[in-house]
């Protein structure tokens, strides 16, 4: 599912995947768990509520100073 870039300076950001779940608990600390993880392969994980599900998107981050 991705759409296209987005351009924010001199980089260009990516959705690559959204799903929505229903979690409870510390689901925020896995969050910035694959965010601390995973920022050298250029990839950025965000966390939103819609209603009473999350919904959880994988962005791919390109350009300068990444």
């Amino acid at each position: 599912m991705a759409e296209t870039p987005r351009n924010y300076g001199e980089k260009d950001v990516q959705l690559l995947a959204q799903d929505s779940f229903d979690l409870e608990g510390d689901y925020y600390k896995l969050v910035t768990f694959l965010n601390q993880s995973l920022k050298h392969k250029n990839l950025i994980f965000g966390l939103s509520r819609q209603d009473e599900r999350l919904s959880l998107r994988i962005y791919e981050v390109n350009g300068e100073d990444v």
